[in-house]
C-alpha cells in the first residue's frame, strides 16, 4: 500500500539568496513518517549537481540541516526536497534559486575598535559599546532639517554590493527612527552631496520603509513605501532586525529579516557607485538612540 508522506517545508537559505559559500547549510522541516530525505540540487540548465540522500536520524526536533555532498562552483542552483520511507514519498518542495558568488566580503563585529573600523564618524555622534552585545551606537544630533547631523559611513565606495545590518531603534515613536544611505556621495567636510536612502520608521502596522533620491544633499524624489508587517505580532523597531540592500546595477531588491519588500529597477545611472551609511532621524526626540549589531558588505568590486 502507498502512503503519501507529507510535504516538507524549505527554510534555508532563502529562495533568491547570493551567498560565498560553496557549501551552504541547507534548512528544511521533518515531517511525520519520514525516515530519509531526498535532497537534489541543479543547475540552470536542469543538470543533477547533487542527489543527496539524508538521514532523518541525523535531524533535530523539528527541523533538517545538511550541506551538498559536493562543493559549488560559482554560479546559478535551484534546489528542492522530498520526504522518503521505503518506497513511500512526499511531494517534492517547489524549486527555491541559490547564487553561489566569488566576491569579498567585509564583515564589521564593532567589538574592539571604538572608532568603527574605518566608519567615518563626522558628528561624533556614533561610540562602540560593550554592552553585551557589542554595538556602534549612534544618538541624535540637533540641526534644522532633522538629517544629517547624526551620521556615519564607511567611506570606502562601491557600485554592485549587498549591504546587510542589524539594527533597532531605542525609544522609538512614528517620528524617529534611523536612515539607511547607500551609493551617497559626500564632500570633504562629509556633507551630503546625492544619494539615495530609506528611512526605517516604526508604524501602527509595521516597520515603514520609506525608500528617497537625494539631489544637491536634500531629499528630492519620492521612490517608495512599504511596510514590514512580519508573522503574528506587529514587529517592533526596538528589537533586532537584519536590513538588506542587494544593489546590481540599475536595480535594487531591499529586505527585511530575509523577505524581499521592495525591487526598484530605475535606479539612475548617474549613482552608479558610493558609499553606505546609517543616519540618526531626530525630529527632536529626546535621547534617541540607535544601534548596529554588526554591518556585512559583499563586492565584487
Amino acid at each position: 500500500t502507498y502512503t503519501r508522506l507529507d510535504r516538507v517545508t524549505t527554510y534555508s537559505p532563502e529562495d533568491g539568496t547570493s551567498t560565498l559559500e560553496s557549501r551552504p547549510t541547507f534548512g528544511w522541516s521533518t515531517v511525520p513518517g519520514a525516515t530519509y530525505y531526498i535532497f537534489n540540487i541543479r543547475d540552470m540548465a536542469d543538470n543533477i549537481i547533487t542527489w543527496d540522500l539524508v538521514s532523518a536520524s541525523t535531524c533535530g526536533s523539528g527541523m533538517c540541516e545538511a550541506q551538498p555532498s559536493v562543493s559549488l562552483p560559482v554560479g546559478d542552483y535551484k534546489w528542492h526536497i522530498r520526504s522518503k520511507n521505503g518506497t513511500n514519498y512526499g511531494m517534492w518542495t517547489p524549486y527555491w534559486y541559490l547564487t553561489v558568488r566569488d566576491g569579498n566580503l567585509l564583515t564589521f563585529n564593532f567589538d574592539s575598535d571604538p572608532t568603527g573600523q574605518g566608519w567615518h564618524n563626522p558628528h561624533g555622534r556614533f561610540q562602540q559599546l560593550n554592552l553585551p552585545p557589542s554595538v556602534y551606537r549612534g544618538s541624535e544630533g540637533t540641526c534644522e532639517s532633522n538629517y544629517n547631523c547624526a551620521t556615519t559611513y564607511y567611506g570606502v565606495s562601491f557600485s554592485d554590493a549587498v549591504y546587510t545590518t542589524s539594527m533597532r531603534s531605542i525609544d522609538s515613536g512614528y517620528d524617529v527612527g534611523f536612515s539607511l544611505f547607500f551609493r551617497a556621495s559626500y564632500d570633504q567636510d562629509h556633507n551630503l552631496l546625492r544619494g539615495y536612502s530609506v528611512e526605517v520608521r516604526q508604524a501602527l502596522s509595521g516597520i515603514e520603509c520609506v525608500f528617497w533620491k537625494w539631489v544637491d544633499g536634500e531629499k528630492d524624489i519620492h521612490l517608495g513605501t512599504v511596510i514590514y508587517s512580519g508573522e503574528g505580532d506587529v514587529p517592533n523597531l526596538q528589537d533586532w532586525h537584519e536590513f538588506t540592500l542587494d544593489l546590481q546595477g540599475n536595480t535594487l531588491v531591499f529586505k527585511v529579516n530575509g523577505d524581499s519588500l521592495l525591487t526598484l529597477t530605475d535606479l539612475d545611472p548617474a549613482y552608479s557607485s558610493g558609499v553606505f551609511g546609517v543616519d540618526v532621524i531626530s525630529y527632536d526626540f529626546s535621547n534617541h538612540i540607535v544601534d548596529m549589531d554588526w554591518v556585512t558588505i559583499y563586492t565584487e568590486d
